[in-house]
């Protein structure tokens, strides 16, 4: 996918097509590149198609279905039956034991 796939006016049109409500997310421009601001790891990320998908997942588990941003990781790494293991998203439960683990890929 073309690496200037969002662009401000699209965006609108890509989180309306989501079959999930998504509130608004904070995006900004830093030099060429477009950011939106990550509530979990509490920084500007890189905008890409995946991390769009990423956010508005995000936005939904913490705003709709009321998970605490505290029990919520990005982009970490777990160790399954002994192995290591990347995730986009893992949703704890209330003793921080794995409830939910997130895949996500570009629209």
């Amino acid at each position: 996918m073309h690496k200037d796939f969002f662009t401000f006016r699209n965006i609108d049109a890509f989180l309306q097509s989501m079959p999930i409500p998504i509130p608004d997310l904070q995006l900004s421009t830093q030099g060429s590149r477009q950011m939106v601001w990550d509530i979990v790891r509490r920084k500007w990320i890189v905008l890409t198609p995946e991390e769009m998908v990423r956010q508005a997942m995000l936005h939904f588990l913490h705003y709709h279905l009321q998970y605490p941003i505290n029990w919520m990781a990005v982009e970490k790494q777990i160790q399954v039956n002994g192995l290591k293991k990347r995730f986009d998203i893992l949703v704890y439960d209330k003793t921080m034991k794995p409830r939910i683990m997130v895949e996500c890929k570009a629209p």
